[in-house]
């Protein structure tokens, strides 16, 4: 399976990344970290980074963030990529397709 570069993402480096430079509360870069570990598609076998869908991350964690009511403006989760959020109002989150609309 060949995934496009812009909708691939390391697991470690985008929440270090997140969490030294962005608004993004600290419950919700968990969650992202949960997420990603729940969904990796790929590991590398030697640096053991997870790879993961970006555009399932960015959808889970808008949905998240409004069912959690702690980022009502969602700019720093739209900065994550260009990439619209989910597929066509759907993603995978652990082999289940979770309704998402924005």
């Amino acid at each position: 399976m060949t995934l496009k570069k812009s909708q691939q993402v390391l697991a470690e480096g985008l929440y270090n990344t997140l969490l030294l430079n962005s608004n993004i509360p600290k419950s919700l870069l968990d969650e992202a970290q949960s997420f990603i570990n729940r969904n990796s598609l790929v590991e590398k076998p030697l640096s053991g980074e997870k790879i993961c869908c970006l555009r399932c991350l960015k959808a889970h964690l808008i949905k998240k963030s409004k069912a959690m009511n702690i980022l009502p403006d969602y700019e720093e989760l739209e900065k994550l990529t260009k990439e619209e959020a989910g597929h066509s109002g759907y993603y995978l989150d652990d082999d289940k397709l979770v309704e998402y609309f924005a």
